[in-house]
C-alpha cells in the first residue's frame, strides 16, 4: 500500500504484492514519488482515463468519417478525382449511413444511378472507391468486419 496527499486529499492505494508483483517497500516508495510528481497517474485517475477513451472510441463511424479519416492516412496521387467522386456520388447516397447499415440494395441504387448519365469507368471506380473506404474502416478496426455483405 502506498499513501500520498494530492490536492489536498489523501489517496491511499494499493502498489502491489510481494508474492505475485515482487513488490518491495523500496519499489512501493518509487511509485509513491512517481504518482506525487505526475509522472504516473493514480489508479483511480488511469480507471477514469480508460473508461474515457473507451467512451470516445464507441463514437459512430459513417461513411463519410470514414472518408475523411481515409483521406488523412492515405496520400496518394489521385486523390482530388477520388474526393470529386465521393462528394459528387457517394455521399449523397450513403455518405451518413453506418457500414453496417449498408445493403446490397443501396449499392444498386448508387449503381444504378451511375449507369444513367456517367460512362460505365465512372460506375466501377465509384464503386471501388467505396470498397477501398469500406476496407480501411476494417483493417484500422474502425467498424466490424462483414465483407459478406460489400461483394458487389
Amino acid at each position: 500500500m502506498i499513501r500520498y496527499r494530492k490536492a489536498g486529499k489523501m489517496i491511499e492505494e494499493k502498489a502491489g504484492r510481494s508474492g505475485q508483483d515482487n513488490m518491495t517497500p523500496a519499489r512501493a516508495a518509487a511509485i509513491r514519488v512517481e504518482r506525487l510528481s505526475g509522472k504516473q497517474l493514480s489508479n483511480e485517475e488511469a480507471r477514469q482515463k480508460a473508461a474515457q477513451e473507451k467512451a470516445e472510441e464507441a463514437v459512430t463511424w459513417t461513411v463519410k468519417r470514414l472518408w475523411e479519416s481515409y483521406k488523412e492516412n492515405n496520400p496518394i496521387k489521385g486523390i482530388t478525382i477520388d474526393q470529386n467522386r465521393f462528394v459528387l456520388h457517394i455521399e449523397p447516397l450513403v455518405g451518413e449511413k453506418e457500414p453496417g447499415e449498408l445493403v446490397p440494395l443501396d449499392v444498386d441504387r448508387l449503381r444504378v444511378k451511375l449507369q444513367k448519365g456517367h460512362k460505365p469507368a465512372t460506375v466501377r471506380n465509384t464503386l471501388e472507391l467505396l470498397r477501398r473506404i469500406l476496407n480501411y474502416g476494417i483493417k484500422k478496426h474502425l467498424i466490424p468486419p462483414c465483407p459478406s455483405r460489400w461483394k458487389w
